[in-house]
């Protein structure tokens, strides 16, 4: 009789949550928890696995439910203090095992063979995995191709690195080598690529598979566009300015030296500041302060070049650079020509003149 009474309280229950007419219940801290399910008095150890799984889900159900939290008023908790709080308990099962998950015991009965297992698809990568192991190079090779084709970038880069593990002819692995610099750099390993191609040129040098990939690398860049106009024009400071600006993007300082030191010949005042610009990034202090005094004697006019010289100077932090650099700035700002070189200099004077007392 009790529970007849018991399961109709619940009924009752479920019938006014369903329509929305919440029963009146004193403020308090914590809702009370969901009934318990009614003992049938059955020995069925599957029978109370699924109980005690259906209890679990219907309180993750009304933990995860914002309307419950919307119920649960709390009162001032004077008696803690300022700034504590209550912490929350830890779940029992935490200790308790897999005995005390349900879901534990789920997966351990289905280990133990009680309870048969959801069937898992074969897996179908692993013969063609084995099949590729036995392929010929060249086949491979293929196979790398294709995938740069369709850009799979990271699974060719892997492929081609298991290939370069086989026993190559020179030809075959120079091929390999600059298809990896390809997916490299579309996996945006920019400093990477160019640190390889300076290796590989070197190994193999006037090979035309490591011109190939120079060329590769500058069409995909937006570089070969920029350089060629700069060709048409190398005095031109703005086409200079866009292509420098460009291998910056890509962290190519030593592309782009390489460039305007050795491959434009140019002793244009341009030139001459791109290679400045590139020298201070690459904190190669030195060579812009011996690129600078050429300038000078180039364009003794001009304040810029022993402005560089004094940047120089100063970078090197030694005293003896610092009393240099100081001579510079104070050269350079006598013969400045704008307000905007005149307040660089200053920048740098004040901070080599001690402060007066």
């Amino acid at each position: 009789m009790r529970s007849n009474k018991s399961s109709y309280k619940v009924l009752l229950f479920g019938i006014v949550f369903s329509i929305g007419i919440a029963p009146i219940v004193p403020a308090q801290d914590e809702t009370p928890p969901l009934p318990p399910l009614m003992n049938t008095g059955s020995n069925n150890s599957l029978m109370d696995l699924l109980k005690a799984d259906l209890l679990r889900r219907a309180k993750e159900v009304d933990k995860n439910d914002p309307s419950s939290k919307r119920r649960k008023p709390s009162r001032p908790r004077p008696e803690l203090g300022q700034g504590e709080s209550v912490a929350e308990p830890i779940d029992l099962s935490k200790y308790l095992g897999p005995a005390g998950d349900p879901q534990k015991t789920w997966e351990k009965l289905q280990e133990l063979g009680k309870i048969p297992a959801p069937p898992q698809p074969p897996d179908a990568t692993d013969p063609i995995q084995e099949m590729g192991n036995d392929m010929p190079p060249d086949k491979r090779m293929a196979y790398a191709e294709d995938l740069l084709k369709r850009r799979n970038y990271e699974k060719a880069q892997s492929e081609l690195e298991s290939i370069l593990e086989m026993d190559l002819e020179k030809k075959e692995m120079v091929h390999a080598l600059a298809m990896r610099e390809k997916a490299l750099f579309h996996r945006r390993f920019y400093d990477s690529v160019q640190s390889d191609f300076f290796r590989l040129n070197a190994y193999y040098p006037e090979n035309k598979e490591i011109d190939e990939l120079k060329q590769y690398l500058e069409e995909q860049s937006g570089v070969e566009p920029l350089k060629k106009a700069v060709f048409e024009n190398p005095a031109n400071p703005a086409a200079q300015r866009k292509l420098l600006d460009q291998y910056l993007k890509y962290g190519w300082l030593d592309f782009a030296e390489e460039f305007f030191a050795e491959t434009i010949r140019d002793t244009s005042q341009a030139t001459i500041q791109s290679l400045s610009e590139i020298f201070f990034r690459q904190q190669d202090y030195p060579m812009l302060i011996d690129l600078s005094r050429v300038g000078q004697k180039m364009y003794p006019a001009e304040a810029i070049y022993l402005y560089n010289e004094g940047v120089g100077h100063f970078s090197l932090k030694d005293p003896a650079s610092l009393e240099q650099a100081k001579t510079a700035f104070v050269r350079a700002k006598a013969r400045a020509q704008t307000e905007g070189m005149i307040n660089k200099a200053d920048w740098y004077l004040k901070r080599l003149t001690p402060a007066q007392r």
